[in-house]
């Protein structure tokens, strides 16, 4: 994107609001429901995380009877041209009820949030991390952004946007998102040992970013998974 000036669903007017969430469900609908037509279209995850004021989303929760968000990154923030979030000060929670602010805990909610989890990977496995990526390309070409580049963003001055309490900078902390794209052979064994730990994990990650270690390593992941745990999914319900 050249311009950023709507990156957030924020900067939209109501026409504009109506003609993106609006449309959106009706071209879900048209793909899912000729597959599933008991299928419900009932959860959402904001562009960028940029799900913040929720009041710009709840009418069209309340439209839609969503009950469910995905969009928080517990105890992280960023401020830039393009996306705009703080939730340094979420609950420390995987799943809480909240009611017209994502960050804030309500047990009495009528919406349910599913925190992304993060993980703190030390530096010598960053070191290690980074040397493997670099074999990898240089060896097999394998590489993130194969297919489609993220938002390039230029970070607003931190002294005038500081998040409530201290939390991480998305972009420069030693704690990060769980995701497939991060996910490889030297995170692998820190990425089982948080699910052993929480037997919760939340991923989010994008497919354009994948390469074909992500791929096999989370192919890894869940077979340990599988044979650890009963695994619940829906994705069955839509072959």
């Amino acid at each position: 994107l050249n311009s950023t000036d709507k990156y957030r669903f924020h900067h939209l007017n109501k026409a504009e609001r109506d003609e993106v969430f609006n449309g959106s469900i009706e071209l879900l609908k048209e793909i899912i429901l000729p597959v599933n037509p008991q299928y419900k279209i009932d959860a959402y995850r904001a562009g960028g995380w940029c799900i913040q004021p929720f009041e710009d989303f709840m009418p069209y929760f309340k439209q839609h009877e969503f009950k469910y968000d995905f969009s928080v990154l517990g105890g992280f923030y960023f401020f830039s041209n393009a996306q705009y979030f703080d939730f340094s000060h979420a609950p420390e929670k995987s799943i809480y009820k909240f009611s017209d602010k994502v960050e804030e805990e309500n047990l009495q909610g009528e919406f349910t949030q599913f925190n992304i989890s993060s993980i703190h990977i030390d530096n010598r496995i960053r070191f290690l991390d980074k040397l493997l990526l670099k074999f990898r390309y240089k060896l097999f070409k394998d590489h993130t952004f194969n297919r489609g580049e993220g938002q390039i963003a230029t970070k607003l001055d931190t002294d005038l946007f500081k998040p409530a309490t201290a939390g991480h900078n998305i972009m420069e902390s030693d704690w990060e998102r769980v995701a497939i794209e991060l996910l490889s052979r030297v995170k692998l064994r820190d990425y089982l040992q948080f699910f052993d730990d929480n037997k919760y994990m939340h991923f989010i990650s994008h497919p354009k970013m994948l390469t074909r270690h992500n791929i096999t390593m989370f192919d890894v992941f869940l077979k340990n998974v599988y044979g650890k745990y009963k695994v619940e999914t829906d994705f069955k319900k839509m072959l």
